[in-house]
Order: C-alpha cells, then structure tokens, then sequence
C-alpha cells in the first residue's frame, strides 16, 4: 500500500514541477532498504527486527514527497542568473 501511496505522489510531485527531482526520494528509499537488507542478509538479522526500521525509511520517503506535492519548486531569480 505504501508503494502505491509513493508512486502516486511522484507522479503527482513530477506534474508540479520538480520532474526528475521527485524521484530522489524514491531512488534513495530504495538504496537504503537494499543497504538495510544486504547488511541483514550478511549479518543473519532476522527480518522481523529490521521491519520498524524499513517502515522509517518509507514514511520518511513519504513526508517529502508530500512536501514536494504541497510545495512548488522555486524558480531561479535573475540574480543567480548573471
């Protein structure tokens, strides 16, 4: 559920501006789950421990993209510019 929770609000940040940017949180939810994952796996975890920690990674990924889909990307001043 939360898949279908993160893909739809990248869809949705991605529309609103941010394009490949609102993959990022994706992208590094997924590394760090298959960090967490490789670590378990090499250690002996069990998965069952580990799940609070993949369950943070997620809501984590959610939060920004929800900041992202409230939040339009702001558009460079003509300062920067020159």
């Amino acid at each position: 559920m939360l898949a279908l929770a993160e893909i739809l609000l990248t869809i949705l940040a991605y529309r609103r501006g941010w394009k490949l940017k609102a993959l990022l949180p994706v992208l590094s939810s997924l590394l760090a789950a298959f960090m967490m994952g490789l670590a378990l796996g090499a250690g002996g975890g069990s998965m069952n421990k580990a799940r609070p920690a993949f369950l943070l990674v997620d809501l984590i990924c959610l939060a920004v993209l929800i900041v992202f889909c409230v939040r339009s990307p702001k558009a460079p001043s003509e300062a920067s510019l020159q």
